[in-house]
């Protein structure tokens, strides 16, 4: 990361993970987060199966199934 033209030796994390369940109206009404470096960053997709929600997380390189209560 650059700042004021100097090249830091950090960057802060800019990939988190975020899964949102949206009702009709279109406002959200349940969601999931993984924090900014957390474990499970990059959600790039989501399907609703009879086992639960299959969610790829791209930043993870991992394929996850949460069966809590996001419906």
């Amino acid at each position: 990361m650059k700042a004021l033209g100097i090249q830091k030796p950090w960057a802060p994390p800019r990939s988190y993970g975020l899964l949102a369940h949206l009702d009709r109206e279109g406002e959200a009404t349940d969601s999931l987060h993984s924090r900014a470096g957390g474990r499970f960053h990059g959600i790039n997709g989501a399907c609703d199966t009879q086992y639960g929600v299959v969610i790829t997380a791209r930043g993870a390189g991992q394929l996850l199934l949460y069966t809590g209560g996001l419906r």
